[in-house]
């Protein structure tokens, strides 16, 4: 159950960060309605992989911070981990798709947790459309995919099929993709060109089938293109990137407004002033109703929104 695993390492330390930030005002013994002296006793029973004491505690902090996502996201990967979910995983699905309809900021975990159930559930093609979403996020472990026991009926269809031969050269290049991009900044915009045509040409050989592989290389080619004043190819790059996130996540995910954001932006720099308004108008739409009028997202596309406006007059 690698992914799992995985998951509640990353989630002690962002609660141990939580934590951290909220230090001056935790006490020693935690309180039920502090919610920094409730996340320093979730890390410690994560700690000791005591995941069913842990539960209650998130269940305590979403009921005082119900804006928080945080919570909602982990209390559906803790009960992926109780042994009583299976086989129908009911509280697991219902905070994961919570998570799911919020926006995840970890959609790649959500995602990955909901493809392993739907999996085990025998509901294979759920799985394959879990699992193309949490790609397209930045899920890239196709070795864990291949050997957990649990995703068996995943591998049964034609989603899998199609790379069972290469999934490991389809992982590789994944991996050689996230080093590039760690430091990515240190790289001259020419290298930065080059080394995404590559990685993405790559991965529409290796895999034809899982547009979902190319969506974040077609981001950073396009804002690669955009930071060489090339507006052509940076335009032809965001509308494919963003034809990607509209066909695996859809057009209400955060992801497809980003990069609508990202497109308009290049829209108002090339003086199409119209195009941008269309594109910021239809991203703080996305905003508002996924993370409502109070969320940063929504205020800066809001401002963007404005200026393009303010522009085209």
């Amino acid at each position: 159950m690698k992914l799992r695993l995985l998951a509640l390492v990353v989630l002690a330390m962002v609660f141990v960060q939580c934590a951290i930030f909220t230090k001056k005002t935790v006490s020693d013994d935690y309180d039920t309605d502090n919610y920094g002296a409730l996340t320093k006793q979730v890390n410690a029973y994560i700690e000791k992989k005591d995941y069913a004491s842990a539960i209650p505690l998130l269940k305590r902090m979403h009921e005082i911070r119900p804006e928080e996502l945080a919570p909602v996201e982990w209390l559906g990967i803790l009960y992926v981990n109780l042994p009583e979910e299976k086989p129908e995983f009911t509280n697991a699905l219902f905070w994961l798709m919570e998570a799911e309809k919020r926006g995840s900021s970890m959609g790649e975990l959500v995602y990955g947790n909901l493809a392993f159930i739907y999996s085990s559930k025998g509901e294979p093609e759920k799985a394959e459309t879990a699992m193309d979403k949490a790609i397209a996020l930045g899920f890239s472990d196709f070795e864990w995919m291949n050997k957990d026991d649990d995703l068996a009926n995943f591998r049964t269809g034609e989603w899998w099929k199609g790379i069972a031969d290469n999934y490991m050269l389809i992982q590789q290049k994944l991996a050689e993709f996230k080093d590039f991009i760690s430091d990515e900044t240190e790289k001259s915009i020419e290298d930065r060109i080059k080394f995404y045509s590559g990685i993405i040409i790559s991965l529409k050989e290796l895999a034809p089938h899982i547009p979902a592989l190319q969506s974040r290389p077609l981001s950073f080619l396009a804002f690669s293109y955009e930071s060489n004043d090339d507006y052509f190819l940076a335009e032809q790059n965001y509308l494919e990137a963003k034809a990607v996130s509209e066909k695996v996540l859809g057009k209400e995910h955060p992801n497809y407004a980003y990069l609508t954001v990202n497109l308009g932006r290049l829209y108002y720099n090339m003086g199409y002033y119209e195009k941008a308004e269309s594109c910021f108008l239809e991203a703080r739409d996305i905003y508002e109703k996924v993370h409502g009028k109070e969320h940063p997202d929504y205020a800066i596309t809001s401002d963007n929104l404005d200026s393009a406006m303010n522009a085209n007059k």
